[in-house]
């Protein structure tokens, strides 16, 4: 978050700060969560704002969020050793002008005994 600059009470739509202000105020009075404009079509995203015309624009800065979709296969080989493999697959729209050339990414792996 300090990092960022991303507060956990705003709208994560900010980081990307293309739209104006008023757009990223009304997504948070209304508690819109980006997975929540993602599933969205643009004429309910406008609607959800009162502003048709940012629908899209608003649809297009939510599919450039960072997501990963995980999937994780767990296979045990002793009774202390534990094989995980997993496959990460980028489900968002890449764009340079955010990410750069690269967007980095921590996977941590945690024994809960």
């Amino acid at each position: 978050m300090l990092e960022q600059r991303a507060w956990a009470f705003r709208h994560p739509l900010r980081q990307l700060g293309n739209l104006p202000f008023e757009i990223y105020d009304k997504l948070e009075a209304k508690r819109a969560s980006v997975d929540t404009l993602r599933d969205l079509d643009v004429k309910e995203i406008g609607a959800l704002i009162s502003n048709m015309k940012q629908g899209p624009a608003i649809k297009a800065e939510a599919r450039q969020l960072p997501l990963l979709l995980v999937d994780v296969s767990a296979q045990p080989i002793t009774r202390t050793v534990l094989r995980v493999s997993l496959t990460l697959t980028a489900a968002f729209d890449w764009v340079d002008r955010h990410h750069g050339g690269m967007e980095p990414f921590w996977v941590w792996v945690r024994d809960c005994h």
